[in-house]
């Protein structure tokens, strides 16, 4: 009873029916325009990702190409060796390492 009183002295109840259609009208507008903005969000951020998406692919060819990773991008030895090397350029430094250079070079040279 207590609830059904407060809808009854609502402000809703007392407006005209002109003054109701309105304001449906202008949630109606409100919630349209909502949806849109969601549409437009998610097609930028789709076009927000294509490019780094072909950015990822060509990093994934070099990264194959060099035996990092095998066809299915499960990183191997070589990869996880070079995600350890911490200088300028991990990837040249682990090919460097695989190549045997370091082999005949003493501990001291080669660090």
């Amino acid at each position: 009873e207590a609830l059904q009183e407060r809808l009854v002295k609502d402000e809703i109840h007392t407006m005209e029916n002109k003054r109701k259609e309105f304001l449906y009208g202008q949630y109606l507008a409100k919630f349209d325009l909502r949806t849109q903005i969601k549409i437009l969000e998610k097609e930028i951020r789709s076009v927000k990702t294509l490019p780094m998406r072909d950015k990822l692919k060509r990093m994934k060819v070099v990264l194959r190409r060099l035996g990092l990773v095998n066809k299915e991008n499960v990183i191997q030895l070589k990869g996880r060796v070079a995600c350890e090397i911490s200088t300028a350029d991990e990837l040249l430094a682990c090919e460097l390492l695989f190549a045997g250079v370091f082999n005949d070079m003493k501990p001291e040279v080669a660090a």
